[in-house]
């Protein structure tokens, strides 16, 4: 979390610390605490509800990445696997498709600060092809069969650590071409 942060903020704004916009990091640690709750309070819904509010309005309050929009995604995610894992292929790609389609929706939304129509059109068609990633990502998730993936000391280093060396490796280009 820390060690992403300064070269986060740099490569997005150009400043070394910008506490207007926090990493992904902020985003997924508050979205697992929230699944942890979820989960423990499964039986009282008036309870899982707070969290999820409390965990979408620290989320935008924080300013982090993807905002309240992320943690809601990371929510619908939870839902689709307690719910699709052992539908057919073509219903869970329909489900996903939904949920992103929604997700898509509200980040947009957010982004174009709960604007006119026009300026949701507008953050629309400006963040479009990062949207197209989103929409690719469908296929993946739907064949996920609910099992872990690989597990080595060596993978998990790597996965732990990508994150915030690829963004020094981007901060610090940016930092030495001057822009």
């Amino acid at each position: 979390l820390v060690v992403s942060e300064i070269p986060y903020d740099y490569f997005e704004t150009g400043v070394w610390y910008d506490p207007s916009n926090q990493s992904v990091m902020f985003t997924l640690l508050i979205g697992l605490a929230m699944l942890f709750f979820v989960d423990k309070l499964k039986e009282n819904r008036r309870e899982q509800a707070l969290v999820v509010f409390s965990a979408a309005a620290i989320t935008f309050f924080i300013c982090s990445n993807f905002r309240f929009a992320g943690v809601l995604l990371m929510l619908g995610f939870l839902w689709y696997l307690n719910n699709y894992l052992d539908k057919p292929l073509l219903h869970r790609i329909l489900v996903l498709l939904a949920i992103m389609l929604i997700y898509i929706t509200i980040y947009t939304w957010a982004r174009a600060s709960f604007g006119t129509p026009a300026a949701f059109a507008q953050k629309f068609v400006e963040i479009l092809p990062w949207f197209a990633v989103h929409l690719l990502m469908i296929v993946p998730l739907a064949l996920y069969n609910g099992t872990q993936g690989h597990k080595s000391k060596v993978f998990q280093t790597v996965y732990s650590w990508f994150y915030p060396a690829h963004l020094v490796i981007i901060a610090a280009v940016r930092f030495l071409l001057g822009i």
